[in-house]
Parts: C-alpha cells; sequence; structure tokens
C-alpha cells in the first residue's frame, strides 16, 4: 500500500470533492469504481497497474472459490492492493452490513501473500441518516480492524 498510499488518498479526496458539488452522482457501484479508476490514473499510476474485477483465490464455507477486486493495484503479480467497493444508498435497506460481512470476509479469508494489503471502501450517501444501520455499520467495521484497511466511513460521515 504504500506505494499507492499517497495516489489513493488523493484519487478518494478527488472522488468525494466532485461528490460533495454535485458534479459526481453514482447510482451503482460500478459508478464508483470507474470514477475512482479515472481518479487514479489521473494522479498517476499508470494505467497497466490498475485492474478492475481482479480475480483471486479465497475461502466461502470451508470451499475455495474464485472472487473479484473491483480494483487492483499492482504488476500482476499476486502482491499490490485488492480493493472491495461497496455502497450505502437507500436508508432502509436493512440488510447493508450483512452484504458487507459478506465481502469483507472474502477479502479477510483470501488467498494472498504476505506482501498483498487489503482495503474496503465505503461509500455511504449523505442520505443515510438511519442510526440503526450506522451502528450495525460500526459494528461491521470494528468486527475487522487490523485485517483490512477501511476507508470512507468514520462511524456517522463519508470521510473526506
Amino acid at each position: 500500500m504504500v506505494e499507492y498510499k499517497e495516489e489513493l488518498e488523493k484519487a478518494w479526496g478527488y472522488l468525494t470533492e466532485e461528490y460533495k458539488a454535485g458534479k459526481f452522482k453514482p447510482e451503482k457501484e460500478a459508478d464508483i469504481q470507474c470514477f475512482l479508476y479515472h481518479a487514479l490514473i489521473s494522479c498517476g499510476i499508470p494505467s497497466e497497474e490498475i485492474r478492475a474485477e481482479y480475480p483471486y483465490q479465497t475461502e466461502k464455507r470451508g470451499k475455495e472459490i474464485t472472487a473479484e477486486a473491483d480494483i487492483h493495484l499492482g504488476d500482476g503479480t499476486g502482491e499490490g492492493v485488492y480493493i472491495e467497493i461497496k455502497k450505502s444508498r437507500n436508508r432502509n435497506r436493512r440488510d447493508t452490513p450483512k452484504r458487507w460481512s459478506k465481502d469483507l470476509n472474502k477479502l479477510k479469508c483470501a488467498k494472498l501473500s504476505q506482501a498483498a494489503v487489503r482495503i474496503f471502501i465505503i461509500f455511504v450517501f449523505n442520505e443515510e441518516k438511519e442510526t440503526n444501520t450506522k451502528d450495525k455499520i460500526r459494528g461491521v467495521i470494528e468486527e475487522n480492524k487490523g485485517e483490512v484497511t477501511i476507508l470512507g466511513f468514520d462511524g456517522e460521515n463519508m470521510v473526506v
């Protein structure tokens, strides 16, 4: 992550600025993925070091499966940075923390090298106001601290 930390922080900052200014209006996770991909290139990461839907091996219920990172930063050797993006838009979705837990487990159980970095990006739209959902999201984050780097949610708001 060290080699991509600055660029990722700049790209995330640009994405959040554009969102807050009303210039970026994502409807789906794929919109966030595309915007972040473009922003990473704009921040200086060569396009050959950025991959979308990058496959990796993980475990699910004791079985080895192939999953895909939304974005992978690296030279394709299996190391690098694996990024999973999740969004929360509909404040009435009570299954949000459950869905996020599944993807976090996928990243935590990934059969990656010791040098690989796992990042989980949470995009919480401003209209996410339901305290119960936020409490559940905070719980998911607490459970996974130290195993996966989580960006984008400070327990109340999207982090800029």
